[in-house]
């Protein structure tokens, strides 16, 4: 099996927002020994953060299961996992470097068989400048006296009307990208059975001509009912109110000894958009077949919700 990973601009989106959030986007792509795309499957990884080498220690580990897209693409949030070892928020990202290990059972197990490690070069360091930003300020000084104001000049002798410039050539390349994260969590139940916005997962986004779009989002789907009951999740990325062909449902489902599942909602893929602005939103309603409610997103890091948004000028 193969693993192609995806850091830089992918993950830069994760620090857009006035104040960093604890989590940033990875994302990589499966594929088989044969270099085959592994497609809608169900895999299991394990994400730990190494501190000074690729042999150094482990300050914080955390797993996940989720499924790649129709193109073997598998996205994650860093920091939205269930904690192993170590706690996020308390990583000094000033204290590096720090290296991600990404280990992955392609059965969506937890027999981890393919691991790769890369080092992280600058995306997080926003982080430590939030840290930074939150050091307490010195004691001011006593106010100097002020001092002897110098005589008034003559005024100079205006000089020639330069020549107009010449404009500047229009950039052809360039990128912007964003993601915001769920603020409250959205009910799936009987009433909920046309697409409604998951709360805070919306983008208005300004397109240049001739640009590429590319949304990503994923986030926990919860079932809330307990015993032997399933919730049925429909999710969909919609485009000024028009429902695009990026959709996925996915079912969170208990047993009898085990209730409130959690089951990650992954969607993305590239929209074509006219030059102008335009409103990106994440939406879900209750799928045929639940037998309980289910919860979409929330301020829960496990069933958190993302909306990444990349504007590409070609």
């Amino acid at each position: 099996m193969k693993i192609t990973t995806f850091l830089g601009a992918l993950l830069i989106s994760g620090f857009l927002s006035a104040q960093a959030p604890q989590s940033f986007t990875y994302q990589s792509v499966i594929r088989s020994a044969s270099n085959e795309l592994l497609a809608s499957t169900s895999v299991g990884t394990r994400i730990s953060l190494v501190q000074g080498s690729v042999n150094g220690t482990v300050v914080y580990s955390e797993t996940h299961n989720a499924a790649t897209n129709n193109n073997g693409l598998l996205s994650l949030v860093i920091g939205g996992g269930t904690v192993q070892t170590g706690s996020f928020a308390a990583i000094n990202w000033g204290n590096g470097p720090y290296f991600i290990k990404t280990e992955t059972d392609v059965t969506g197990g937890t027999n981890y068989t393919l691991t790769g490690t890369q080092q992280l070069v600058s995306v997080p360091y926003a982080l430590y400048a939030e840290r930074a930003g939150t050091a307490e300020n010195g004691v001011a000084g006593p106010q100097g006296e002020p001092g002897v104001a110098g005589p008034q000049g003559e005024p100079g002798v205006a000089g020639p009307q330069g020549e107009p410039g010449v404009a500047g050539v229009s950039g052809t390349t360039g990128q912007s990208a964003a993601t915001v994260f769920s603020t409250a969590s959205l009910t799936l139940n009987s009433s909920v059975s046309n697409y409604t916005l998951i709360p805070g997962l919306t983008q208005s986004v300004t397109v240049p001509a001739g640009a590429v779009v590319y949304v990503s989002s994923n986030g926990g789907f919860q079932c809330n009912g307990t015993g032997n009951t399933n919730a049925n999740g429909d999710f969909a990325i919609y485009v000024n109110n028009t429902a695009t062909t990026i959709q996925r449902r996915v079912i969170a489902a208990n047993t009898a000894g085990v209730g409130n599942m959690i089951s990650q909602w992954a969607l993305s893929g590239v929209v074509a958009l006219t030059e102008g602005t335009h409103t990106i939103q994440v939406r879900a309603k209750l799928g045929d077949g639940a037998t309980a409610p289910g919860l979409a997103g929330g301020a829960n890091d496990l069933v958190k919700g993302t909306l990444s948004v990349i504007v590409i000028k070609q």
